[in-house]
């Protein structure tokens, strides 16, 4: 038997899609359709993500590949994440 969400979980979904949308559009700059080409994610799932249609966590490993075009993009992700995340 699924158990429901906390409101707790619920509102970390929701910072956790909000950051990935505002860092792809404000921090790397890149489209949707370029994570899809990266990850091969298709970009309604990105984008069903990114507005809270979805929360699926496994979903930050997309965006971490999708930066690897630039470590120092890549990394300002990471550290970002932990912070959403609550994490040092």
């Amino acid at each position: 038997m699924r158990q429901s969400k906390t409101e707790r979980q619920i509102m970390i979904e929701n910072e956790v899609s909000t950051y990935c949308k505002n860092f792809r559009t404000k921090k790397a700059k890149i489209t949707l359709k370029q994570i899809h080409e990266t990850t091969g994610v298709n970009i309604k799932t990105l984008s069903g993500f990114e507005n809270g249609r979805s929360s699926n966590l496994f979903m930050i490993n997309h965006y971490i590949l999708a930066y690897d075009f630039d470590k120092d993009i890549q990394l300002d992700f990471i550290k970002g994440m932990n912070k959403v995340l609550g994490r040092p």
